[in-house]
């Protein structure tokens, strides 16, 4: 929908929040734990791919927090 804003000369609304990539963190050792194919790889691919996974909390955008 953005797209077609802008293709119509429509300005784009300011980001509300950061986008979800930017937000993005290191699993915690409570996250690694309940990623259940993780538990099979032997431990040099374990730490290749915690290594790269990141996580981030997504939320509608205008969701209200209470």
């Amino acid at each position: 929908m953005l797209d077609a804003m802008s293709a119509i000369g429509l300005p784009f609304p300011p980001p509300l929040v950061a986008p979800l990539r930017q937000r993005a963190r290191a699993a915690t050792a409570t996250e690694l734990v309940a990623i259940p194919w993780l538990q099979v790889l032997d431990a040099e691919q374990r730490r290749q791919v915690v290594a790269q996974l990141k996580v981030a909390d997504a939320e509608e955008i205008g969701s209200a927090h209470v």
